[in-house]
């Protein structure tokens, strides 16, 4: 069984689709990861990018959308697909910090909870970060208040048990907003019983003129 999936909706994102297969690919992990990318109907050259990835990469998957179905649709067709014990999502504009799926991995098998919550920078792109959450120490709880202002927006700072995706309401359709990432973990919260609280960054958020439109793809 495969340990992680890591899902990755990609719009038009070319410029920076590299970056984030070579962050997630190039990481030293025991645990037994694939990644699902799916190309949700780009009209540059990510898909093209994405299948020559595959050709070196067979952890790669690749679903092709042929119309534009905006990122929670996207993502809940790369979730159905995972065969793993975990989720984890990734923008394909952004990228994960050297490390991050080997320390998380471990995390999961030390605590089994349903959600492992780490933190992220903004990266400006002129060299200027920004911590996200700014976590200032580690804590497991089942205590949703405690957790909740995590669960605002950022789907992709949480690894979660797969058994929390399924059946989810968001994604069973084409939802016509930007909000995506804030349906998805209310929902995740309002599942979920127990929590582990990272403080270490593990994800890199590109801030760019584009970054809505790919998010809202």
């Amino acid at each position: 069984m495969t340990d992680i999936s890591i899902i990755i909706p990609v719009y038009n994102a070319q410029s920076f689709l590299l970056q984030c297969l070579n962050s997630i690919f190039k990481q030293e992990t025991s645990a037994n990861i694939e990644v699902i990318a799916i190309d949700d109907a780009s009209n540059d050259d990510s898909l093209s990018m994405l299948k020559n990835y595959r050709e070196k990469e067979s952890r790669l998957k690749i679903i092709e959308h042929k119309e534009n179905k905006r990122a929670a649709v996207a993502r809940a067709n790369g979730m159905k697909l995972s065969t793993a014990a975990y989720i984890m999502h990734v923008d394909a504009d952004d990228y994960l910090i050297d490390g991050a799926i080997e320390k998380l991995y471990k995390k999961s098998k030390e605590f089994d909870v349903d959600v492992i919550i780490y933190d992220y920078v903004l990266n400006n792109l002129n060299g200027k970060k920004q911590t996200g959450f700014a976590i200032k120490k580690a804590y497991h709880t089942e205590d949703k208040q405690k957790v909740q202002k995590y669960f605002y927006k950022n789907s992709a700072t949480k690894l979660v048990k797969k058994k929390l995706t399924e059946n989810m309401i968001v994604g069973s359709e084409k939802i016509n907003s930007t909000a995506e990432d804030l349906l998805y973990c209310t929902e995740i919260l309002l599942k979920a019983k127990s929590f582990y609280v990272h403080p270490e960054v593990f994800y890199v958020v590109n801030i760019h003129e584009n970054s809505l439109t790919q998010r809202s793809s």
